[in-house]
């Protein structure tokens, strides 16, 4: 399987995140401007320009373990290849 590549079209993302995404917490009447996000590793989320930013705002899982943790996806990996008896 090929893997897709992330959008990486600011006025696509910011159009598909309107669309889709609730930002709890966001007062989204007076806060317009969103950083568009294509990545993210660890503690640390990256914008279209590469740029990094400290995830301070994620969910209790995501702080304890980091975006795109290997030995969670690997984990995962081995058990969705698990088959019933």
């Amino acid at each position: 399987m090929q893997e897709k590549k992330p959008d990486t079209n600011q006025d696509s993302i910011l159009a598909k995140d309107e669309t889709y995404i609730w930002h709890p917490l966001t007062q989204h009447k007076i806060h317009k401007n969103l950083i568009p996000i294509v990545r993210a590793k660890g503690c640390e989320l990256y914008d279209i320009n590469g740029k990094s930013y400290i995830d301070a705002i994620s969910s209790w899982y995501t702080c304890v373990y980091g975006h795109c943790n290997t030995a969670l996806i690997e984990a995962l990996k081995q058990q969705s290849e698990i088959k019933s008896k």
